[in-house]
């Protein structure tokens, strides 16, 4: 069983995502602004450990977009789909969208300035693309709602390790985003991010359901997913549909819309104990030229 969670360091939800971060001798403020945020977790052998727990070739097509868990309990999943992917492409900027879990903030799509500390250094902002997207209106910065919003800072630590010399922009969403927005995000993007951006998708799948409800309701999703149905997605069993709309519109303006899904497991799974009633379902999976 592949399982690199440091429990005594982290509390992970198992059947559900995480909402408080927690950081080894820190106290959060979650409603403090910050020109600097910080990883969920700063424990870097916990990232050591997930990446150790990696095996699989690597991908030799370009990937310009990927959908990954932000539920650190799916670690190695996480750790796998960048692994892969960084003995092949070196992205100059990696952007993260995600749910924004509590709904709170200034605006429905909202966008962060900071840089962020990981245990494998500071994470640096791609200041061009996140300026350029303020000043379109297409997304607001509002720094408070990035302090404790895990779908976020979950992924920036593998970020960094796979990719240390990348820029992050970081986008979350609230479920009162209208598809006209979405529309104008993603078109955005797509006229603001280099060629070689790689744009994710941080969303976990079926909630509070049991492995084999959620094993039912996935087979749904990948459905969704595989044949590229933008207007499935709605219907999905996924905490931001939204997010894979926007990264899904992005992807038809770039051409790559070849979907390889690399996993598809739930927290039981990872854990190895079927009889958990309440699980989180999660897929690793990659979208090429």
């Amino acid at each position: 069983m592949r399982l690199a969670i440091g429990i005594s360091l982290v509390i992970l939800v198992v059947s559900g995502c995480m909402i408080t971060p927690r950081v080894e001798g820190d106290t959060i403020e979650v409603d403090a602004p910050s020109s600097v945020h910080r990883a969920f977790l700063m424990e870097q052998s916990f990232f050591d450990r997930a990446y150790a727990d990696v095996s699989g070739s690597r991908e030799k097509s370009a990937v310009r977009g990927g959908i990954v868990p932000h539920h650190l309990l799916a670690s190695h999943l996480i750790a796998e789909f960048f692994s892969r992917l960084e003995l092949s492409q070196d992205p100059s900027v990696v952007v993260v969208i995600g749910p924004n879990h509590r709904e709170i903030g200034t605006d429905g799509i909202l966008i962060s300035e900071a840089a962020w500390e990981t245990p494998y250094g500071r994470l640096q902002p791609y200041t061009e693309g996140i300026s350029s997207l303020i000043q379109r209106g297409v997304v607001q910065a509002d720094e408070r709602v990035f302090v404790a919003e895990h779908s976020i800072s979950a992924e920036v630590s593998f970020i960094k390790k796979s990719f240390p010399e990348a820029q992050v922009l970081p986008i979350v969403l609230m479920s009162r985003a209208t598809e006209a927005d979405l529309v104008a995000l993603a078109s955005a993007l797509h006229e603001v991010l280099p060629k070689d951006a790689l744009v994710l998708a941080s969303v976990d799948f079926a909630h509070y359901v049991s492995s084999e409800e959620a094993d039912t309701l996935d087979a749904k999703s990948r459905e969704t997913l595989v044949s590229f149905d933008v207007e499935g997605l709605a219907s999905m069993a996924v905490d931001s549909p939204a997010s894979i709309y926007v990264l899904m519109r992005y992807l038809t303006a770039r051409n790559a819309q070849k979907p390889v899904i690399l996993e598809n497991s739930n927290s039981a799974k990872v854990i190895g104990d079927l009889t958990i009633s309440e699980v989180t379902s999660y897929f690793t999976m990659y979208f090429l030229n």
